[in-house]
């Protein structure tokens, strides 16, 4: 017999039933609206993380269910905002999948019923769907040029400059960099290192064939943020990178592509191969630290 059939039976037992659905729609609904208006303040730690996911990462439909969830029951901090924002870029935008059973089944039903966060399971979800070996190989070999985390990430680039120069080889001096500031990301267009169009020789760039130029090409280590006005500009496109280096990439206000990349490049007098092999290691040991998974023995 089903549930409704059950209830009808109950009339007490239905109209209880009844309120419960309504009282959490309307608890919701009103959590959603929370969440935005505290977006939209940025005035600490926590509200700034939470613009920052919305605004520029916006994320999965699924991470919203969870977001609103787990705001309605009390939950939401920027610790778990933290691993949330992990989960969409490591399940949700990298690895492309969308584990809708599971993300119900395993967190948002339990959240639902429990008075604790359920953190166990979603760190069993997060180990399951977007561990490190997992996260790893998408971003090594697959095509991230069109990945929805791509631009996220190498905003989040500029977070570790002094680090990143330091494993680069290069002495760029800091700049100051705010990682909230949606008009500037909304300006950048993902660019590629060395031109889609390659009128060279691809032996030149380390590369033994136009097949492996290809497979190649839309690693994250090839890619770079700049704006779009310089993207398409006669500067930069198809250009190759010591042009790119010299009239084009010092006008960005992208600070690992005016900064970083600039030295980096003049200092190897051009980028090649062996550089997206580089940087794409760089930036995944990088996106281990910054979008990191929990243990599921830690407590919340």
């Amino acid at each position: 017999m089903k549930i409704l059939d059950i209830l009808r039976l109950n009339p007490v037992d239905l109209e209880h039933f009844i309120k419960e659905i309504i009282n959490d729609l309307v608890g919701l609904s009103k959590s959603f609206y929370t969440i935005l208006d505290k977006a939209k303040q940025q005035n600490d730690n926590y509200s700034k993380r939470l613009y920052k996911l919305l605004a520029l990462l916006q994320p999965n439909i699924r991470i919203w269910h969870l977001i609103v969830a787990a705001h309605y029951k009390g939950f939401l901090n920027k610790n778990l905002l933290k691993l949330i924002e992990s989960m969409d870029i490591r399940i949700y935008k990298v690895r492309g999948t969308d584990p809708r059973k599971d993300i119900y089944m395993e967190v948002i039903s339990e959240l639902k019923q429990s008075n604790k966060f359920p953190f166990k399971s979603l760190c069993k979800f997060l180990q399951e769907y977007g561990n490190d070996s997992d996260f790893e190989r998408y971003m090594r070999n697959k095509d991230m040029y069109k990945k929805e985390a791509t631009k996220y990430i190498l905003w989040e680039v500029n977070s570790e400059l002094s680090q990143i120069a330091k494993q680069l080889g290069v002495n760029s001096a800091s700049r100051q960099f705010n990682d909230n500031d949606v008009k500037l990301y909304s300006k950048l267009q993902i660019e590629h290192i060395i031109a889609q169009n390659l009128n060279a020789n691809f032996g030149d760039f380390g590369f033994s064939n136009e097949t492996e130029f290809k497979e190649y090409l839309n690693r994250i280590g090839n890619l770079t943020l700049l704006e779009e006005n310089l993207n398409k500009s006669r500067r930069c496109s198809n250009k190759i990178s010591m042009l790119k280096a010299d009239k084009c990439y010092p006008d960005s206000q992208n600070p690992f592509t005016s900064s970083i990349l600039v030295d980096y490049i003049r200092n190897k007098q051009g980028f090649s191969k062996s550089d997206i092999d580089k940087l794409t290691t760089i930036i995944i040991n990088f996106c281990k630290r910054r979008f990191p998974i929990c243990n599921s023995r830690r407590s919340f």
